[in-house]
């Protein structure tokens, strides 16, 4: 062993609440990236609908200039 105290030395206990600590900032780290993968979610669901939105209503108008020039000719 390196020339150190019997104070320096990890026990057991030391390990667990180590462990512990990081069980609990990996459990932390998870709710952050659901929330965050929700929050992308989200958005992308919300860009979708608007380029739903708008190209439904281009290919609405579309269809409608079709049939008037078809009409009027």
């Amino acid at each position: 062993m390196p020339p150190v105290g019997w104070a320096d030395v990890a026990t057991k206990q030391d390990v667990a609440l180590l462990q512990h600590d990081l069980l609990l900032v990996k459990q932390e780290l998870l709710q952050e990236l659901t929330l965050r993968d929700q929050r992308v979610d989200t958005r992308l669901e919300r860009g979708f609908r608007q380029i739903m939105v708008t190209m439904t209503t281009l290919l609405v108008a579309a269809f409608f200039a079709t049939v008037l020039a078809a009409v009027l000719r």
